[in-house]
Order: structure tokens, then C-alpha cells, then sequence
């Protein structure tokens, strides 16, 4: 049996067992995900060598097994290996170890870190397989990319992972661990698309070696050699006669295998040569496309991978044989680029395989459905939202919605709208919450935080319920008058550059350089030092009610300062967007207006707002916070005295965390 490179190696063993000693109710595990099979009741538990904290992780590890690319059952063969997931060749995810389980597998890494094993032995930049002659020679697949993928933004979602690794990067002793496959196709993917911190060139820990620059720029496609193989084995292209691409007789023209080969190359980005002739390369480049489709891997152009690549290619080139057959027309008839069928009825026949090959992988939110059936007939649009003037572009978009993908999720037995998933929360964190409504003040003998809070709410913000900023305070300061935020070890102490203050953590003036947790070690002491041009929100409101700044831990001063900062930022979203917001207190108001502007900032709920009014607009308060999960805008910031064009994802984790808590403390949502 082959050797999984994750197997325990004296080298990783940096840790002893035990070394987070928590009670198990203090380890939430990642919200659960339809596409993820849990295999964790089953794995081998002395892989475990303790437990540790999920909030502490915050980076992904990718490996590949160096074997076992096509194991007769991973379900048994994958309970011994020693990582928190695995992918394998057809795209499964399977969960192994809680990643609240610390376990040996990425040598320094281990503490802080998930470790993902891809199933396969890869390639080296050279060409070179390690004893491919006894564990295979793999490449990764597209649907074990895909896999890969989904995992990374799973992990961002659920867990807020700020890194991604290579194992490399920790062990001198695995040089080509994940590969230039893996890594340019996950790893490189996730630090140019969703933002992930590699640790930059050079970045290396212990024994390790950083990534190398080959890696980054590696680009070669993920392919399915077998099929490959398979095929020359069975059809050689000196014995065309029997190929099996001759199914149908025009399939055989050169002019439509040219078709193929243009399409495959603009869908894929590939560089296969537009020849005419049905080689390997060609045959293998289709079983790719097939299985990034979610259709059976055969190799063969049918109807269905037709369809679907015609779809890809934004509805150019051939017309489908359905088609061709319907209107009892030739192929000679129709050259590439002919008319094409009616539109509604093209768009069910078409679309509709797509739609139920990517739910059957996993995907439920009809408008992700929607927009990748929208942006495939519309390449041209390159992701850009619908302009407000583009009427029938708006129209189409709802036809899809309404006529493909609401009767496919309905078809497969599934809800058309997606609920929010709860954030898990347990009855410590409750505890704890009730313990802070019940503190009593500092100098206010009698007197608790929650009836010190409920007194100025009443006057400055009265419909954000007392329950919304009790959790407020949990999570963000725990109840301390004396916090003075100034980022985490993690950035250095930098990040942000402003202090946070207090009970409600109010940005406030600059820190300078800082060299521990404490705000003693800052340059300057809270509240920092103000740009008379720009006063910080402590600095400004202080001024407002005629409190020194200066005495920043006066309990009062905080708790008005603080509820006044909440409610102007949420009634200048209200005033620029009156049509979103028309009722001040509703459950969509308190999470996106006052919550999500706090946790994210004001540019950031603008971006969201701004590139999505009309669709919010046109929906129910109740699916807007929904709908802008997974949603990305583009926005103009200034860094450094540069404009820059930069990516945001919509991330509300830190709001559902809060509303969950509320919940549990009493609070009951209502709609506009």
C-alpha cells in the first residue's frame, strides 16, 4: 500500500498531544455544507494528537497523498490518513478529522492550520513523478480543482482562513508538496482571486522552501491522462475507422471537429491546435470539459456535451443536432455561426443539464444558478452587472431565474429561495453575554452595563434592540471599558491603524507603531492623535456632547459615544439608500445599515448596495441579506496615495455570529 505523504513524521512532531486542553462544546466546528461528505465518526482517532482552538486557525495547508489517485473505495481507504480533508480525482470532499483536532501533518504549520490532501501522485515542474512506476502518474482533475476551490471559500466562510500554504513551505522534505498543478490551480487561484496571504516570496518556516516562481505562473490545465490512455489503447489514430468519435457522420468533418477545438480552447484556455483532426490531446481536452460540466467523462461529443459547449461559447458555432434533426435541416445547411433557435426554447434545452449538473454538485442558490447560466450565454459581459438601462438584458436574466433554474431546484425536490445558515451558538457564550448585561459599572455603584446601556439607547437608538447590543458588545469587546484595540500579533500590532475604544469599540485617533497587546506599547496612548481635517468618530462625537476625549474610559462618555457612532453611520445608509431601508429596525436593516456598515466599514456596505440596488430593490426584505452572500463588487479606493481598482466579497459572517447570539438572548426579527 502506497506511503500518504500526511502520515506521521518524526520532523512534524512539534507539539505535544494535549496541547489546547478545551472542553469539546468550545470547539465549534464549520457550519455543515451539502458537498462536503463528514467522515470524521469513522476516521482513525489516533491521528488526533489533541485539540486546539478553530478561532486560533487561520490558514489552509495543501498537500497531495502521492498515491491512491483512484482507490477502489476512498470512503474506507481515505479513514486512515492523517488531515483534516481530501479530494478526490472525481471531486469529492471528504471531511476526516473536526478541525478542532490538532494533527501532525503540516509540520510548523500544524497549530494554526486545516490540512487538505489531494488524492494523486503529481508531478514535478520537470515532468518527474516520485516512483510514479509504483504509486501512478496523476494529474489533478477539473472536478478535483473545483473541489479544491470550493473548500477555500467553505473554510473563508466558515472559519475567516486569511492564508493559504504549501507544505513545502514547513519541510525540507517535501519539495514538490502540493506541485505546481495544485498549487497554481487552488493555491495561486485563491491568492490572486479571493485575496489569500501566501507569505509572500521567499516565505518559509523551519525546513521549508518557499514557493517557487514557476509555480505562480504555472498555468498548464488540469487533464485526465487516463482518458488518454484509454482511448489510444482502444482507438488508435492509425484505426480512425473504429474511433469513437465517429458516432455520428458529421461529427468526422474536419470543419466540425475544428469547431470543437476553437470552443475547447476559448472555453478552457487552451492551446490545442485547430487542425481538424481528433487526436488525444483533443479527445482528453473534451473528457476535461464533460467533467468540469458535471457530464459523464466519455470523451465523446453527444448531444448533451455539445449543448453544453455551445452554451459555454455564449450560443456561436454549430447549431445542436436536436436542432438540426427538428428542422429536418443538413449540416451542410448550417455552417458555423447559423441561425440558431428560438431563444426560450434554446435556453430550456440547453441550459437546463447545466443547471441540474451543478446542483447535483452541490450548488442551491438560484441566483448563483442564474447568474452562471446568464454569463455563459454573455461572455462578452465579463461579470458586469446589468445596467440599469439594458432592459432586455434584465428580462432574459429573469426568464432564466423563472423558467430554468427555479423548475430544476423544484425538479430535484429544492427550496427556490436559500435560508441564511445559522451561526452555532453554545450556551457558554450565552453565559457569558447575560454576565456581561449584569456587571456592574466601574465608579456607578449599582448601576450594570445593560441599565447604563438601555438608558442612552432609548435617546440615541431606539430602534436598535437592547439584545442586538448585547452581542454587540460580546463580540467586540467583551464588556471592557478598558479595551483599547489596536490590531492582533498576527499583523504585527498594525492592522487597524486607529485605536478601537471601549464598550462599543469606537475608532478613534492614530496609534503609531505598537509592540505588544497592550495599548502601553503603542507610540501613542488612546485615544490616539486626531488629523484635525479628518476627526475620527471618538474625536467627533465627543466634541458633539461635550465630553473631554481624553478621559476615554469614562463609562457614560463611551456608551453615548459608541450608540452615537452605530446610529449615524446607519441613518446615512438610510438617507442615500431611502428605497432599501424604509423602516429603521427591521431585521434587514439592523443587519446590513448598522451591523455589517460597523463590521466592514461604510465603503464596503456602499460598494454592495451601490452594485445591487436594483435587484435589492426588486426583492423582499427578507431575501436581500441572502442574496448578497457570495456576491463580489469592484470598488476605487486610495492606498497609498494611489487610486486602485480592488475585489470585495460580500463576507456577513461576523453580523451572523451577532444576530445568532441575539437571537439567544431574546431577540425577535421583524420584517419592513
Amino acid at each position: 500500500m502506497a506511503r500518504v505523504v500526511s502520515d506521521y513524521d518524526p520532523e512534524e512532531a512539534i507539539l505535544e498531544p494535549g496541547a489546547y486542553d478545551l472542553e469539546d462544546e468550545a470547539l465549534p466546528e464549520p457550519v455543515p455544507d451539502p458537498r462536503i461528505i463528514d467522515l470524521t465518526a469513522r476516521t482513525d482517532r489516533s491521528r488526533r494528537k489533541g485539540t486546539r482552538d478553530p478561532k486560533k486557525v487561520y490558514a489552509l495547508v495543501l498537500h497531495q497523498m502521492a498515491c491512491c489517485f483512484n482507490p477502489r473505495n476512498p470512503l474506507e481507504r481515505f479513514l486512515t490518513v492523517g488531515a483534516h480533508f481530501a479530494i478526490t480525482n472525481d471531486g469529492r470532499i471528504l471531511r476526516l478529522h473536526p478541525v478542532s483536532a490538532l494533527l501532525w501533518a503540516s509540520n510548523h504549520f500544524n497549530p494554526g492550520s486545516v490540512a487538505v490532501e489531494f488524492a494523486g501522485n503529481f508531478p514535478d515542474v520537470r515532468g518527474t513523478w516520485w516512483k510514479g512506476a509504483e504509486y501512478g502518474r496523476n494529474r489533478p482533475t477539473p472536478p478535483q480543482i473545483d473541489g479544491g476551490r470550493h473548500l477555500v471559500r467553505y473554510l473563508m466562510r466558515t472559519m475567516g482562513l486569511t492564508h493559504i500554504l504549501a507544505h513545502r513551505q514547513s519541510s525540507g522534505t517535501r519539495e514538490n508538496d502540493p506541485g505546481p498543478d495544485i498549487w497554481y490551480h487552488v493555491g495561486q487561484w485563491a491568492v490572486d482571486t479571493l485575496g489569500l496571504n501566501d507569505g509572500g516570496p521567499g516565505f518559509k518556516v523551519g525546513t521549508g522552501n518557499p514557493i517557487p516562481a514557476q509555480w505562480r505562473t504555472w498555468a498548464r490545465p488540469p487533464v485526465t491522462p487516463e482518458i488518454d490512455a484509454a482511448l489510444a489503447a482502444e482507438s488508435p489514430d492509425t484505426e480512425l475507422a473504429h474511433d469513437v468519435w465517429h458516432q455520428e457522420d458529421e461529427t468526422s468533418s474536419p470543419e466540425y471537429i475544428r469547431w470543437v477545438q476553437r470552443s475547447l480552447n476559448e472555453v478552457m484556455g487552451l492551446r490545442l491546435p485547430v487542425d481538424g483532426v481528433a487526436g488525444p490531446a483533443t479527445r482528453s481536452a473534451v473528457g476535461s470539459f464533460q467533467a468540469r460540466q458535471g457530464l459523464p467523462v466519455t470523451a465523446i461529443i453527444g448531444t448533451d456535451t455539445e449543448d453544453a459547449l455551445k452554451l459555454a461559447r455564449s450560443g456561436s458555432g454549430f447549431r445542436s443536432r436536436r436542432a438540426r434533426r427538428r428542422a429536418g435541416r443538413s449540416e451542410s445547411e448550417v455552417g458555423e455561426g447559423g441561425e440558431e433557435e428560438q431563444p426560450d426554447q434554446a435556453l430550456r434545452v440547453i441550459a437546463r443539464p447545466f443547471v441540474l449538473a451543478q446542483i447535483a454538485v452541490g450548488e442551491r442558490d438560484p441566483y448563483k444558478l442564474t447568474d452562471r447560466v446568464f454569463y455563459l450565454r454573455h461572455k462578452e459581459l465579463q461579470g458586469r452587472r446589468i445596467s440599469p438601462g439594458e432592459t432586455a438584458l434584465k428580462t432574459e436574466w429573469l426568464s432564466i431565474l423563472r423558467d430554468v433554474v427555479q423548475p430544476a431546484l423544484a425538479s430535484a425536490g429544492l427550496s427556490t429561495t436559500v435560508p441564511p445558515v445559522p451561526a452555532r451558538v453554545g450556551d457558554r457564550v450565552v453565559a457569558d453575554a447575560l454576565q456581561i448585561a449584569r456587571r456592574e459599572v466601574s465608579g456607578m455603584p449599582g448601576t450594570t452595563i445593560e441599565q447604563l446601556v438601555q438608558q442612552w439607547r432609548q435617546s440615541i437608538c431606539r430602534e436598535i434592540p437592547w439584545p442586538i447590543l448585547l452581542a454587540f458588545i460580546k463580540y467586540e469587546s467583551g464588556g471592557d471599558f478598558g479595551d483599547a484595540t489596536h490590531g492582533t500579533e498576527k499583523n504585527g500590532w498594525t492592522s487597524p491603524e486607529f485605536y478601537e475604544l471601549g464598550l462599543f469599540q469606537t475608532p478613534a485617533g492614530l496609534h503609531g507603531r505598537c509592540t505588544g497587546r497592550h495599548w502601553r506599547s503603542c507610540a501613542i496612548e488612546p485615544p490616539g492623535e486626531e488629523n484635525p481635517r479628518n476627526p475620527s468618530p471618538w474625536a467627533r462625537n465627543c466634541a458633539r456632547i461635550g465630553a473631554d476625549p481624553a478621559q476615554w474610559t469614562n463609562p457614560t462618555t463611551q456608551v453615548r459615544v459608541g450608540l452615537l457612532d452605530l446610529e449615524d453611520g446607519a441613518i446615512a445608509l438610510r438617507r442615500d439608500f431611502p428605497e432599501l431601508f424604509p423602516s429603521p429596525g427591521s431585521d434587514w436593516d439592523l443587519r446590513m445599515a448598522v451591523l455589517y456598515r460597523f463590521s466592514r466599514g461604510g465603503g464596503y456596505a456602499r460598494s454592495f448596495l451601490s452594485g445591487y440596488r436594483r435587484e435589492l430593490a426588486a426583492m423582499p426584505e427578507a431575501q436581500r441579506w441572502n442574496f448578497l452572500r457570495d456576491k463580489t463588487v469592484t470598488a476605487t479606493v486610495t492606498v497609498k496615495g494611489k487610486r486602485v481598482t480592488v475585489r470585495r466579497d460580500f463576507k456577513g459572517e461576523n453580523v451572523e455570529e451577532k444576530m445568532a447570539l441575539a437571537g439567544k438572548l431574546g431577540y425577535v426579527p421583524r420584517t419592513a
